[in-house]
């Protein structure tokens, strides 16, 4: 863990446990259906879409006897594994919440690239760990956080190419 700072590894460390413990708290009051049953989230459908890949038809939409067009798949091969195995969905959740609670790193190092203060890369990476919608979509079985950090790390990635492309 050397490519760590001693901050990034306690704001992660930090952002991993109020999510583990969510988590927790969710499961543990209302069960792991709670985790893609959110109202007013399409959670749900990305679980029916997984079980209809893996039952050999596709990206189908039951409901409406149709295919889903408007959506990518990605987020429901993600969660492939976990139906094909019959591993519990929290599990997923775990592995996303790893996955995530790497957003307030690469929120730091952003803001360290573009020549803040220390103080300004602390408060990010701290505002970043623990906003609390982004902590409690993070636990959700939802596409939204992996998006998001995706999205994240691909513009932290091209401000090092462009670095280095303006180094040369």
């Amino acid at each position: 863990m050397g490519f760590f700072s001693n901050w990034e590894k306690g704001i992660y460390a930090g952002a991993v446990a109020v999510r583990l413990l969510l988590l927790l708290i969710i499961v543990l009051s209302s069960g792991q259906e709670t985790l893609y049953t959110f109202p007013g989230a399409l959670s749900g459908q990305y679980v029916v879409w997984s079980e209809s890949i893996l039952s050999g038809q596709g990206f189908f939409e039951p409901a409406y006897n149709s295919f889903e067009s408007k959506r990518t798949p990605g987020y429901s091969v993600f969660l492939l594994p976990f139906l094909a195995l019959d591993i519990p969905l929290w599990a997923a959740s775990v592995l996303q919440i790893i996955l995530f609670s790497l957003m307030p790193v690469l929120a730091m190092r952003l803001v360290r690239r573009l020549g803040f203060g220390s103080g300004v890369e602390r408060l990010a990476g701290l505002f970043t760990a623990f906003e609390p919608l982004q902590v409690f979509y993070s636990v959700l079985i939802m596409p939204d956080s992996l998006s998001a950090l995706f999205f994240f790390a691909g513009v932290y990635f091209l401000n090092i190419l462009h670095y280095i492309s303006c180094k040369q």
